[in-house]
């Protein structure tokens, strides 16, 4: 039997389904980011699963549509339609809550015999190892051939931040699979793969979020010789948790700082509000140790005031901060923020008909009414930041003070390199 597996952006989810489809069943992973999609290809599908974010959620509609019509059965899945099911179920022959994981064979066994259900709702999955190395999985990048290895140890953050799918999505409560199967399958992974750089990605919300399992991970990943990029906070810097990430390979770090100013990072995040005053020291730690710090910056904050973007560039700029992503205050669905903003009437991304715009929710497009900024300042001061960080001046500054001392060449040259990728890149 056949099922054409669906992604949009980077998930993992697709991959590990994809990994867990019983033998009888063809896999076909199409992504539109690298491929076309041919509807009429051959031979015809028995089922196609559908991942989708929000802003990806009105194209998922239509790929489902499209094969409807053909007779193919389809399921959606992703954070989106996890809060919009009903949306969803317009579109779709069924819906999959969340995580999917230990009920996907139920679903596949489901389409095979015809009863497929129009709503799975499966309880968070224990996250065991199952023996496939479903965690880890070689995702195509943008350029033709490069792969990047992926990996997730664990689900779920604590940080129940105001604006965040993550945590409604996958609890609060971290659930993390056994150490010795993730070092395991990293093992296995490049022994199979020997002409691979040992370069890889940990895609967990918050790799230090359980902080004794960090420790743990770390420790036991020392021998593997990998170099490693994981999603983070600033406790990644802390003494106890530093040395070991280093020494395991840790070569950059994607921390969410969000704002720079206490007000609005109280309203954004009141966990990271606690932790604003550590900002600047995790930086210069983390650059001494060698490490790339990326970090995000969220505008459109109620606090925020026109004086926000330069205050938030120059701050950056100042701690040397390796690579910048500035985005627009997006309110997802299923969020608080979002919950907010639409009882007090400030969702503007709407259609003619009255329904929401998804495809406006990119985190670059203002959807939402501002409270002490303009959408066209808030806009354009978007649209300021990231031209300004990624000046020529810009990247120089930022160069001369890295810490290049402490990092190997290929860093720098990966540093350099972002750099100009996000100059050229337009919001």
């Amino acid at each position: 039997m056949d099922v054409f597996v669906f992604r949009r952006m980077f998930p993992l989810g697709i991959h590990a389904l994809a990994s867990l489809t019983p033998p009888d069943w063809d896999v076909r992973i199409i992504d539109e980011n690298i491929e076309p999609l041919n509807f009429d290809a051959k031979p015809d599908p028995n089922l196609v699963a559908i991942s989708s974010l929000t802003p990806s959620a009105p194209r998922a509609y239509e790929i489902s549509q499209e094969f409807r019509k053909r007779g193919v059965k389809t399921i959606i899945g992703g954070p989106h339609v996890s809060f919009m099911t009903e949306e969803a179920l317009r579109f779709a022959d069924s819906v999959a809550f969340r995580e999917a994981d230990e009920i996907w064979p139920q679903i596949l066994a489901d389409a095979a015999s015809g009863k497929l259900r129009r709503i799975y709702a499966p309880e968070p999955p224990r996250l065991a190892s199952t023996g496939k190395d479903e965690f880890i999985s070689e995702i195509p990048y943008k350029f033709p051939g490069f792969r990047v290895p992926i990996v997730q140890t664990g689900r779920g953050c604590p940080g129940g931040c105001d604006y965040c799918q993550a945590w409604l999505m996958n609890g609060k409560t971290v659930r993390h699979r056994p150490v010795e199967a993730v070092v395991k399958a990293i093992e296995n992974f490049f022994r199979n793969r020997q002409s691979m750089r040992k370069f890889m990605i940990f895609i967990d919300d918050n790799i230090v979020a359980d902080k004794a399992y960090a420790k743990a991970l770390f420790t036991e990943m020392r021998r593997l010789k990998v170099k490693w990029l994981c999603l983070t906070d600033i406790r990644i810097a802390s003494d106890d948790i530093l040395d070991l990430a280093v020494k395991s390979g840790l070569i950059g770090a994607y921390i969410g700082f969000e704002a720079v100013d206490d007000n609005a990072l109280s309203e954004i995040s009141p966990v990271k509000a606690r932790w604003r005053k550590q900002y600047e020291e995790a930086i210069g730690r983390l650059h001494d140790s060698g490490v790339m710090v990326e970090g995000s910056f969220i505008f459109g904050a109620d606090a925020h005031t026109p004086d926000v973007f330069k205050r938030t560039v120059d701050w950056a700029i100042e701690n040397a901060v390796d690579i910048a992503q500035f985005s627009v205050l997006t309110p997802f669905p299923g969020t608080n923020l979002f919950q907010r903003l639409l009882l007090q009437n400030r969702i503007t991304a709407l259609k003619k008909n009255g329904e929401v715009d998804w495809r406006r929710f990119t985190g670059s497009e203002v959807v939402f009414r501002p409270l002490k900024l303009t959408p066209e300042e808030l806009k354009g001061g978007l649209e300021y930041a990231h031209r300004a960080f990624y000046s020529f001046a810009s990247i120089v500054s930022r160069f001369e003070r890295w810490g290049r001392e402490h990092r190997e060449g290929s860093c720098n040259f990966l540093t350099l390199f972002a750099n100009f990728d996000f100059k050229r890149m337009r919001l």
